[in-house]
């Protein structure tokens, strides 16, 4: 498999390992029935701090869900027995004939935590309204210890979202979502005391946890279970790691079921609980390399201080040395941005850049109208949001968004595949002369005079900090450096009018607190 070999060799994160893991096997963002799923890394949700250098800190691994402590995995056992002996002959000949030795009765069981821990999709996946308010996701804690050691009817993993999306854990919209027997009301999702009630926090500490050395060193057994050789047949037996035949998309055929009332109730099974992900490997996956200390990306990243700014690593911009050789030449004028793709080298006049992937689209501003345009060589639209000329502008493709800036002092946010205008930064102290988006975190940098801004995707201001001591130097640009997803950094490098390049760490100090590295 293509991403093994790079994820063992730490070429890349496990969360993007994990993401690939799923796309291969028909997970999709698009299905709730197949929606990605990821593993509970840790078990320690009541401490005040998370020290990811102590194991009992983690879940194991190398066990499913269902057999977390030991007296579930005998409940669970003992049930299998029970089905196996009542079915008799009919048991066994419905997992020989498909190659497997398992079946479980786990009539509610779930692989898959899914719409009912986002309010939206928990609509739609019970039937246009809400679930029941206790049966709804409230508490990180109370539903770790629900799939992991009380009820016998959830063997739940985690989604994607716990890794990256603080929003989801929050009731901006304030829905009203119910009220529990205990007279709770049904808001925020609780947190552990680690997270200090911040959602950023918990997203920020959890993906640590994820990439931490612990988990690196044991996350293959959990990619057998889900993923691999343990999903069927006697070692998922021995794993105790077995569901109900329903669960398993390659042992139903629903076009041979004829009887309407069987059908309905197995599309009820998979419409409620989804489905065990396709199996991927047969063979045990092998674990990743243990990471040397001099080459770890973080050890890197550490090099930077944490507070204030630092020391200029190129002193002047003049040391740098052009090729004199012409590699384009462009007849309609001043060059504003230059790509180089499989096409060749691109590129397109003063104001105007061009838009990744396919590079065919271009994105243009610096109109008399004070508007930005996008088109190709056949069409524009032109979007207005700024009251002055636009004076600055970033693209990510990941986020599927547009930053500009503008002499208005403001930034607006668009929709990069609608075209239209999401939200707008609040006025800053100038005229803004760069922007730039993180893509791996969507976090949004915008420089106005000797200021530099940082912004959550949604718009949400984190961090402001004035570069320099001089009331004259301007930042001219700015750009974010490339750091590992959980690191609690945000490292910009950016380009003032006094010939200097600067690299500026911006450190969530509220963060920080009570983490033990």
């Amino acid at each position: 498999m293509s991403a093994s070999f790079p994820w063992q060799k730490r070429e890349i994160s496990n969360f993007d390992y994990l993401m690939y893991l799923n796309t291969l096997a028909g997970r999709s963002y698009n299905d709730y029935m197949q929606y990605p799923v990821f593993p509970w890394v840790l078990a320690d949700y009541h401490s005040q701090t998370l020290n990811l250098n102590n194991p009992h800190t983690f879940r194991d691994l190398s066990k499913p869900m269902g057999a977390q402590t030991v007296e579930r995995k005998q409940k669970f056992i003992q049930r299998f027995k029970e089905v196996e002996k009542s079915e008799g002959e009919h048991f066994r000949k419905l997992t020989d004939n498909r190659g497997f030795k398992a079946y479980e009765s786990l009539g509610l069981s779930r692989a898959v935590v899914k719409g009912n821990f986002v309010p939206r999709r928990s609509s739609h996946f019970w039937g246009g309204s809400f679930d029941v308010a206790d049966r709804m996701f409230h508490s990180v804690r109370s539903t770790w210890e629900s799939a992991s050691r009380d009820n016998m009817s959830d063997v739940r993993e985690l989604i994607p979202e716990f890794f990256y999306l603080p929003e989801f854990l929050t009731n901006a919209n304030h829905f009203e979502l119910g009220c529990m027997q205990d007279g709770t009301v049904l808001g925020d999702v609780q947190l552990p005391p680690w997270a200090d009630g911040d959602p950023h926090k918990f997203i920020l500490l959890h993906r640590q946890a994820l990439e931490s050395d612990y988990v690196s060193a044991h996350l293959h057994h959990w990619i057998d279970l889900i993923f691999g050789h343990k999903q069927h047949g006697s070692a998922a037996v021995e794993a105790v790691n077995t569901y109900h035949p329903y669960f398993y998309g390659d042992k139903m055929d629903l076009n041979n079921i004829k009887d309407p009332l069987i059908k309905s109730t197995i599309l009820g099974f998979i419409s409620n609980f989804g489905q065990i992900p396709k199996q991927l490997f047969t063979k045990p996956h092998p674990p990743r390399n243990v990471q040397s200390r001099s080459s770890s990306g973080r050890e890197a990243v550490l090099s930077f201080q944490s507070s204030g700014i630092l020391p200029p690593f190129i002193s002047s911009l003049q040391n740098l040395k052009l090729s004199p050789v012409t590699v384009k030449d462009y007849p309609k004028g001043a060059v504003g941005h230059i790509v180089h793709s499989e096409k060749g080298i691109l590129a397109v006049g003063k104001n105007k850049v061009l838009i990744p992937p396919l590079w065919n689209k271009t994105f243009c501003w610096g109109f008399d109208d004070f508007t930005c345009c996008f088109g190709n060589y056949g069409s524009e639209k032109a979007l207005y949001g700024h009251s002055q000329a636009v004076t600055c502008l970033a693209a990510s493709v990941t986020y599927s968004i547009i930053v500009s800036g503008s002499d208005d002092r403001t930034c607006i946010i668009w929709d990069l595949n609608r075209l239209t205008y999401i939200t707008q930064l609040p006025a800053q102290g100038a005229s803004l002369s760069s922007v730039a988006i993180n893509n791996s975190t969507g976090d949004i940098a915008s420089c106005a005079g000797s200021y530099l801004h940082l912004w959550t995707v949604s718009g949400q201001p984190l961090v402001s900090i004035n570069t320099t001591c001089s009331p004259k130097v301007c930042i001219t640009c700015c750009c974010f450096a490339e750091v590992m997803d959980w690191d609690t950094r945000s490292i910009i490098i950016t380009g003032s009018t006094d010939g200097m390049v600067r690299g500026t760490a911006l450190v969530m100090a509220r963060l920080l607190n009570n983490i033990i590295e």
